[in-house]
């Protein structure tokens, strides 16, 4: 996730996210090689008062520090768009509705994600494992999910026409992990969190997403 910085009219920066955090390395490595001059000390050939030195002095460092939050924000968007996480602990449900991971992305008002998981799953029975995305917002996902079935020889193949619905019935052979791979985009019409979620095929069986398992997302841009 990118965030956001912006600087008032005194020359504070406000934000969040990878934009703050670039934003605040460049004023450090600037500031250092071209220390700012003192504002309540005019510069020796300023010739009028040291109240217009000292507005005169807010408008450039406001100027500057702007010019540089705008590059924060440029690379910050370029390099922030890429989110990768993974789950360091194995979620399990029993239950036929979709249950949220911890593996989420943010998506704002307007924005178009595409959304990768790659992982193992595996099933207390023979029912299997669904797979899905879900999102707190509203919009749209156009995805499929593909992945192991029964044995290594069963392929399942699912479409995800739509979020909280997750799909398919992977790792059906009993206490046998299974890989699958989820690819989606997801256009938020209004903001939220994007999540992959799953779901046990049939009530009371344990389905379980393995440690490791891991989530790439990416935001974007028309051309």
């Amino acid at each position: 996730m990118s965030g956001t910085v912006t600087i008032d009219d005194a020359g504070n920066a406000s934000g969040s996210g990878s934009a703050l955090a670039l934003y605040n390395s460049i004023l450090t490595i600037e500031v250092a090689a071209n220390p700012l001059t003192d504002p309540n000390v005019p510069d020796p050939d300023w010739e009028d008062t040291a109240a217009e030195w000292q507005t005169t002095f807010l408008a450039q460092n406001v100027k500057i520090k702007r010019a540089w939050a705008r590059t924060a924000q440029e690379h910050a968007d370029i390099l922030g768009g890429d989110s990768a996480l993974f789950l360091a602990a194995a979620p399990t449900t029993n239950v036929i509705t979709a249950t949220d991971t911890l593996l989420a992305v943010a998506a704002a008002a307007g924005e178009t994600w595409l959304i990768e998981v790659t992982g193992q799953v595996q099933c207390s029975a023979s029912g299997g494992v669904k797979l899905g995305l879900g999102f707190t917002g509203t919009g749209t996902v156009v995805g499929e999910v593909d992945g192991g079935g029964a044995a290594l020889t069963s392929f399942v193949s699912a479409l995800i026409a739509t979020l909280g619905t997750p799909v398919g019935a992977f790792a059906t052979a009993v206490a046998s992990a299974r890989t699958f791979r989820l690819t989606a985009r997801v256009t938020a019409t209004t903001a939220g969190s994007i999540t992959f979620q799953f779901a046990s095929v049939t009530a009371a069986q344990i389905s379980t997403v393995l440690a490791g398992t891991r989530m790439t997302a990416k935001k974007l841009v028309s051309v």
